[in-house]
């Protein structure tokens, strides 16, 4: 029996959603660990443990009752007491091959305390960088507005090196790793270790969406991304002063309404102090309204600054709509050479590019979706062809 340990997507993420269409289409028998995030997050949040029970059984999971019975309980647990009580619930179980669906620290501590004769995870996401001091400039980066907050930036990177620490402490009880993107720092740790490394490429698929004629463009750009500063949130306010600055009054659409949050709260104390009049809250993007405001716009903007495969890169491509990003090792290598992404290393050559992309005509517009991009699009056509390739890394380890 092979046991899989995965987050499922109760709030939005395009790791989870991933993670949904893998595991609908691996083709054999499993057993099945909710993340020790969705978990964690379970016992403090009434409607999440609904949402993730209901989630559970649309996709009909294989989850042992005793996890089922943990998800009921009154206690709000720590992850490590989370880690611990599973631990114990499969301590008499072997499993041939254990496989955490991402590089969440807790999941892969997990996957090393239960009985298995093969170990191994998914690279997912950009948890750290390659040393302490890059994670300070981006972290720095990142939160701009509170620089002068020296010590929660600091403690934000120190915790990144702790995290880089503890990687490559559990990577020993491994015995195989998976990435999305040769290029993210977690796996080029990993480049001297006596460890399985398999490239999954394509590493992501396009979501069935519905796609509107590029006639329909309208003059607003957009961010349809999660609002933390890992994404650049917090610099777009910084990118649209530029753009201003310079005489232009383009529209810029954010897909959140949860004023309440701490960082949407910096965001519109930010957009006030640069007197930003253009910005327009559009709420959460459900499919069909990514789909219809990301093939609207005139370009979609997310300057994350931690990035392994970005499904919103491929979406806004799929659905004819220009991406601006910084030009990071991961998205330079998957995306740098197609014409319709435009990457930049500043705040200012963004700002450059959405000035550039807002005054192309119609044509010239069209014309960046050239041959090489469809066949790109086309390639990450298929979750199938994704989910084949993945399985086939697990189901090579029971034939050994």
């Amino acid at each position: 029996m092979i046991l899989i340990i995965g987050e499922l997507p109760i709030t939005s993420g395009g790791g989870g959603i991933r993670n949904v269409e893998i595991l609908r289409r691996f083709d054999f028998e499993f057993e099945f660990i909710p993340s020790t995030y969705n978990i964690y997050n379970a016992l403090r949040d009434h409607s999440y443990k609904e949402k993730l029970l209901e989630k559970i059984n649309q996709l009909k999971l294989n989850v042992s009752p005793c996890i089922l019975k943990l998800l009921e309980t009154r206690k709000t647990l720590s992850k490590l007491q989370i880690i611990k009580q599973i631990s114990n619930f499969m301590k008499n179980k072997t499993f041939e091959i254990i496989y955490s669906q991402a590089d969440i620290l807790e999941d892969i501590i997990l996957a090393s305390k239960i009985n298995g004769r093969h170990r191994g995870f998914l690279i997912q996401g950009v948890w750290f960088s390659e040393n302490f001091w890059e994670d300070l400039k981006l972290d720095f980066m990142g939160n701009r507005d509170v620089m002068y907050d020296i010590l929660s930036i600091g403690f934000l990177s120190l915790k990144r090196a702790i995290y880089r620490n503890l990687f490559v402490h559990y990577v020993k009880y491994m015995d195989f790793v998976n990435t999305i993107n040769p290029k993210n720092q977690e796996y080029m740790t990993l480049e001297k270790k006596n460890i399985r490394k398999n490239i999954i490429f394509p590493g992501n698929a396009i979501r069935e969406l519905n796609k509107l004629d590029q006639n329909m463009k309208e003059d607003y750009f957009i961010y349809p991304a999660r609002y933390n500063p890992s994404k650049g949130f917090l610099l777009l306010p910084y990118i649209w002063k530029e753009v201003t600055r310079r005489g232009y009054n383009i529209k810029l659409y954010v897909s959140t309404n949860d004023f309440n949050n701490p960082y949407v709260k910096r965001f519109i104390r930010l957009s006030k102090k640069f007197k930003l009049e253009n910005i327009v809250y559009v709420g959460f993007l459900d499919t069909f309204n990514f789909s219809l405001y990301v093939s609207k716009a005139k370009g979609v903007i997310v300057p994350s600054l931690r990035e392994t495969y970005s499904l919103t890169t491929l979406e806004s491509l799929y659905l004819g709509t220009v991406y601006l990003g910084f030009r990071t090792p991961t998205l330079e290598y998957l995306y740098g050479s197609l014409k319709p992404v435009f990457l930049g290393s500043s705040i200012e050559e963004i700002a450059d590019n959405v000035i550039k992309v807002n005054n192309l005509t119609n044509s010239e517009y069209k014309e960046l979706f050239d041959e090489k991009t469809k066949k790109f699009i086309e390639l990450h056509s298929s979750w199938d062809r994704v989910a084949k390739m993945e399985q086939d890394t697990l189901l090579y380890l029971t034939k050994k």
